[in-house]
């Protein structure tokens, strides 16, 4: 099999990024901000487009110290995040990222065929001089929840770009010259997926002003108030499909039929006991295109765990393929763990085709072969799994097994299939 074909598909896969952003014109009168100051209810009206030096501040003086989300804790630390914010209730503003163009933008460049957006109005966030927030991922809120929406207000200021890192990448966004060539009132905007690493570098001088919105997936009959206007496939998919046809169509690839398996690049909430096809309306990016192209190729795809474990009293590494997180917590003393994965759906493989991947083993014992499967992309994705069941030795003891979230697409034999 010629591995060029290979590269070609692991490079269009990784090469979509996590993020869009741009710059806006919007009428001045949008640009107003309404806030109350701490608990006396009293109330002030700035406009962002030519605010003063000492509006900004008592602006700034208006917020609360900003927290960030731990181990599902709100917590106060100014070493990691230096800035104010004002919750709900306490601010209102006529910007709407809608009217704007922003959400058009944002489903045109991160969400792929007819999936739906939805945003909820998060936080007014006000940075200082020398305030930033370290890098970061931001915590879901829910299962539909995939990014966040920062929009930047006018405010003369130096500094406070993000910085994204993703998949060895590094992307560095800001705005200052943008605000500084716009003729008309204007706001910039970053829509990013939320599992990605980012940070607010420091902020050199003056005040940086933003409203954060959290992104949802929409619900199947969620009304959009501006139509959407997304073609059938969009260019950046186009590539990607026409590899994945070369490389269904090569009779080298998967001769006596299997899987093509695909590490997911992003992070995903998943449960005990949950079965994993739920995931498939969530899906983010590169990961969102492959699954479009597997639908309009009518292929035989899913979302599935691949474990790694050993059989009793073994060393010997197999890989299982389970559409579940499964909950072994209790097993019997006589259960073997992979023929208890078998037994719940699992699927054995073999894994080859890719050094990323991990080691190529077979079953030693009875039992059906493994089915092969081609790794594509790493299949240590981003979604790491751990599994807790007890393993008998000398004594009983809880163990571990650890698997990672991918899609596979199941082909039939070379001379099986339906060729493109």
């Amino acid at each position: 099999m010629d591995s060029t074909r290979l590269d070609a598909l692991k490079t269009i896969f990784s090469s979509r990024i996590p993020y869009c952003s741009g710059t806006c014109h919007v009428p001045v009168e949008y640009l107003t901000l309404f806030y109350s100051h701490g608990e006396d209810e009293s109330a002030s009206r700035v406009n962002l487009s030519n605010a003063t030096a000492v509006q900004l501040e008592s602006l700034s003086r208006a917020c609360q110290p900003a927290t960030f989300g731990l181990n599902n804790e709100n917590m106060l630390d100014e070493t990691y995040r230096k800035a104010g914010k004002l919750d709900l209730g306490k601010f209102s503003t006529p910007f709407d990222p809608t009217h704007a163009g922003i959400v058009d933008h944002i489903r045109n460049e991160l969400l792929v065929g007819d999936q739906k957006l939805e945003l909820e109005l998060y936080k007014l966030n006000v940075y200082e001089k020398d305030g930033f927030f370290k890098r970061h991922q931001d915590t879901p809120r829910s299962e539909r929840m995939f990014g966040s929406l920062v929009v930047i207000f006018p405010t003369g200021h130096e500094g406070g770009e993000f910085i994204f890192r993703h998949d060895g990448d590094e992307f560095v966004v800001g705005f200052t010259d943008a605000f500084k060539q716009a003729s008309q009132p204007s706001v910039s905007y970053v829509a990013f997926f939320g599992d990605i690493e980012h940070e607010v570098a420091p902020v050199r001088s003056g005040y940086r002003v933003t409203l954060t919105y959290n992104l949802y997936f929409g619900s199947p009959g969620t009304d959009q108030s501006i139509p959407m206007a997304l073609p059938n496939i969009s260019p950046q998919e186009k590539p990607f499909e026409a590899s994945l046809v070369e490389l269904i169509n090569c009779p080298d690839v998967l001769p006596q039929g299997g899987y093509l398996g695909f590490g997911l690049q992003y992070q995903y909430p998943v449960t005990p006991k949950q079965k994993l096809c739920t995931l498939k309306p969530f899906l983010k990016g590169s990961d969102a295109v492959l699954a479009s192209a597997c639908n309009r190729l009518s292929l035989s795809w899913d979302i599935k765990v691949l474990y790694v474990a050993a059989k009793q009293w073994s060393t010997t590494k197999h890989y299982v393929l389970i559409g579940k997180i499964p909950d072994y917590k209790h097993m019997l003393e006589d259960d073997d763990i992979i023929e208890t994965l078998e037994k719940g759906g699992g699927v054995e493989v073999n894994i080859a085709g890719s050094s990323t991947a991990p080691a190529d083993r077979s079953r030693t014992d009875s039992g059906p072969p493994p089915t092969d499967l081609l790794a594509i992309m790493n299949m240590n994705g981003t979604t790491k799994i751990t599994t807790r069941y007890v393993a008998y030795g000398n004594e009983p003891q809880i163990s571990h097994m650890y698997g990672h979230l991918c899609l596979v697409v199941r082909l039939d034999s070379a001379a099986n299939r339906e060729k493109f």
